[in-house]
């Protein structure tokens, strides 16, 4: 083609450009190409080749770029296979994981995949979420079914014989499935009671404890509630057996008593508490025991007690305190009860102590009034007795002095009282006055208590008593010729002393010295004489005396009678006597 052709426009199909394909020369072409095409060669000898698109493999005509040698991308290409080497690497790591359509896992958690045989410990889990909807699928649509794993590896595949124990139980939980229901024939290995039986055998049906409280049954007619009977519980907060030392504590802990009408508590120890060292409290908040039963322990009384309280505030608790003795027995035990329990046993023939605890009863006494109808408090008076009025017990009743008349109160002695006959003897005695025998004369008799006093008025005459001579009865007598600063002992228990004979045959005076002991309780000389009677003397040895001036009613001595003679008057004289020279003659009782 020359220089300069113009080439058509309008070329039909069919038609061939002579550039479509081929080649030109010359220093300049101008070219007008319809289409793609790629120039190679050089000037003069220019080839145009069609431009390839998509894959294919490398060829004349497919497109190259070329890049600068100053570029700096050209550096880097040089280096690109080191630098893309770890990635390298991991790219051959995962591709070698990747066998055909699957991927071939080796480890889990830095360890081996446990497949085939091994240990249950390290075999491969797969756990369902806890908020799993419970729907699993697996796909069985294959040929190879579904696989289990049995404990042995004699039979991995699932096949009839393998599965006959899990064939066996999914009929007979089939055969348990009766309609849209499931039939219950055991509960724990025995036949499920139905109807009829014992209570060891029934069926139980238990409220957690955690329920709302709300327990809904419908039975189209009467629900019946069988409640066991556990109305009273023990308390382990408030009961103990362990004994306390001296002054020690015992400190309950605090117990809702919501849900019990009546706590029960026995005490027992052997040795007494401190002054109201049992203590029984209720509080409101188990903080602030205000309300509070304090008691003491007399062990030499009762050595156990027993307690009983209504439910007085939320909370309860035993505070005891002993003592200064150790203890060696320590029981208290404390029950509550959902029933009331206030009793208080006695015996009748058994006082009652102050100290006992008891219920109140408060109760006011009304009564009619004479003549209406209305019913008015009966009064108490000022010392709390029940006041009675017996001026009103009948009309104009008379009272105080004046003569009987048809309102004058009675009293009357039932004629059949044993007492009436004394009575009557004691009167007709009382009448026997003046003459008479002395066999009815009346008799006086002076107590043995008295006090020794005896007035007798006989109207100015002489009063006479006549002492009758006995045999028997009269005071004793004591003998000794030579007292002396030894004790002697008169009587060794208590002794009423009526007075005696003393003689001193010394030239000088002797005293008699006299004791309210025992001889072995008495040193003359340190123990101080209770009498000392001087013994005159005549100056030379002829001897003189005197008679003890003692009352009529004698003296007593409350312990004892004992005797000894000095030669000095001092308390703590003890001076000896000469041989013979004291002789005294003591009269006592």
């Amino acid at each position: 083609m020359a220089d300069g052709t113009q080439l058509s426009t309008n070329i039909g199909t069919g038609d061939k450009a002579a550039t479509q394909r081929g080649s030109y020369s010359g220093e300049s072409m101008v070219v007008q190409v319809v289409g793609n095409v790629i120039s190679s060669g050089g000037e003069g000898a220019w080839t145009f080749a069609d431009l390839l698109g998509g894959a294919g493999a490398v060829a004349a005509g497919v497109q190259r770029i070329t890049l600068a040698s100053d570029d700096p991308g050209v550096v880097l290409l040089t280096t690109i296979d080191s630098d893309t080497s770890a990635i390298k690497t991991s790219v051959e790591l995962l591709d070698n994981a990747v066998s055909g359509a699957g991927y071939n896992i080796t480890q889990f958690g830095g360890a081996a995949v446990p497949i085939g045989a091994g240990v249950e410990a390290t075999a491969l889990r797969v756990t369902l979420a806890t908020d799993s909807t419970g729907t699993l699928t697996v796909d069985t649509t294959g040929t190879s079914g579904l696989e289990v794993v049995q404990a042995t590896a004699a039979d991995l595949n699932m096949t009839e014989a393998s599965a006959s124990a899990i064939k066996t139980a999914v009929e007979l939980l089939d055969n348990a499935v009766s309609g849209a229901g499931y039939n219950i024939t055991q509960f724990g290995g025995a036949a499920v009671p139905i109807g009829a039986g014992v209570e060891a055998t029934a069926l139980r049906v238990t409220v957690a404890t955690d329920s709302t409280g709300v327990l809904t049954v419908d039975n189209g007619g009467t629900f019946a509630v069988q409640v066991d009977d556990v109305g009273s519980v023990v308390d382990a907060n408030n009961s103990t057996t362990t004994p306390l030392g001296g002054d020690a504590v015992f400190t309950g802990t605090g117990t809702d008593m919501l849900g019990y009408s009546a706590v029960c508590v026995t005490l027992t120890a052997d040795v007494d508490s401190a002054t109201d060292g049992m203590c029984f409290q209720f509080s409101t908040d188990n903080s602030n025991w205000d309300d509070q039963y304090a008691f003491t322990l007399d062990f030499s009384a009762s050595d156990t007690r027993r307690f009983q309280f209504p439910v007085c505030a939320r909370y309860f608790r035993v505070l005891y305190t002993n003592g200064s003795g150790g203890q060696s027995v320590f029981r208290v035990q404390t029950i509550l009860h959902t029933a009331n329990q206030l009793t208080s046993i006695h015996r009748l023939a058994d006082d009652m102590s102050p100290d006992r605890s008891a219920q109140v009863v408060k109760s006011v006494l009304y009564a009619q009034a004479a003549g209406s109808g209305n019913f008015t408090a009966v009064d108490a008076t000022a010392g709390g007795n029940l006041k009675m009025s017996l001026q009103e017990i009948s009309d104009g009743l008379d009272i105080g002095a004046g003569n009987a008349g048809s309102e004058t109160q009675r009293v009357s002695i039932s004629t059949d009282d044993v007492n009436l006959s004394a009575i009557k003897t004691a009167i007709e005695l009382i009448d026997t006055v003046g003459g008479g025998t002395e066999a009815a004369a009346q008799r006086v008799t002076i107590a043995n208590d008295s006090t020794g006093l005896l007035s007798v008025d006989d109207n100015g005459g002489s009063l006479t008593i006549d002492q009758p001579a006995v045999a028997t009865g009269g005071a004793s007598f004591f003998k000794s010729i030579d007292l002396d600063e030894s004790e002697e002992e008169v009587k060794a228990t208590a002794a009423t002393f009526y007075g005696g004979v003393v003689i001193n045959l010394k030239a000088t005076p002797l005293y008699l010295k006299v004791y309210n002991a025992t001889a072995a309780n008495v040193t003359v000389g340190t123990t101080v004489p209770d009498l000392t009677f001087p013994i005159p003397s005549q100056g030379d040895t002829n001897g003189a005396g005197f008679n003890i001036p003692v009352p009529a009613c004698g003296i007593q001595f409350g312990t004892a009678l004992t005797v000894a003679c000095t030669t000095g008057i001092a308390d703590n004289d003890s001076g000896a006597p000469g041989a013979n020279e004291c002789v005294v003659s003591l009269f006592y009782e």
